[in-house]
């Protein structure tokens, strides 16, 4: 997450949400909560324009890419992701209603309205293909780092173009204003 601060002409808040940033103040030792930007990885619109405060700015949506490897999309229903708070976050935005979620396989899209339900089933253009090893009982059990994170070893794209085809339909259609 990259937290800004707005600066005299641009205000973040227009097309992503807050930030809670927690802190005690020195002199009263009273514990302060500042509401700080949290800045999408992407933000699509019809023409950018950093003073958005004066220079009305159409936002279509926002992304927010995530790792196959790290934050688990593909292959977990919607409700089990990790990153529902950046997504909840992002749809607090004051001039921005849409939110899609990727891990490049994976693609999900969220609107106000629907809240962190997605909006049509999440498109899926493959498969993750996790690396496994075999226990003392001759099982295969999942390979996993350290961290306890399964390993990836590959991802297995359809040969079928229509997900994919779908996929762009789709994109089309969520950003494209009615």
């Amino acid at each position: 997450m990259d937290i800004k601060i707005n600066s005299e002409i641009h205000q973040y808040e227009q097309y992503c949400g807050t930030y809670e940033k927690k802190y005690k103040d020195k002199k009263t030792n009273n514990e302060i909560i500042k509401l700080l930007p949290a800045t999408p990885d992407l933000c699509i619109t019809d023409e950018w324009h950093w003073n958005n405060l004066e220079v009305p700015v159409n936002y279509r949506g926002v992304v927010e890419i995530k790792s196959p490897i790290l934050d688990y999309i593909t292959g977990f229903a919607p409700s089990k992701y990790k990153c529902l708070t950046e997504i909840k976050r992002h749809l607090k935005a004051k001039n921005n209603a849409k939110v899609i979620l990727t891990d490049g396989v994976t693609w999900v899209f969220y609107n106000k309205e629907s809240g962190l339900e997605p909006i049509i089933k999440p498109i899926c253009l493959g498969e993750l293909k996790y690396r496994y090893s075999v226990s003392k009982n001759n099982r295969h059990i999942l390979a996993r780092t350290k961290g306890r994170k399964p390993i990836i070893d590959d991802i297995i794209f359809q040969e079928d173009e229509d997900e994919f085809i779908r996929l762009k339909e789709e994109l089309k259609n969520f950003i494209t204003p009615m």
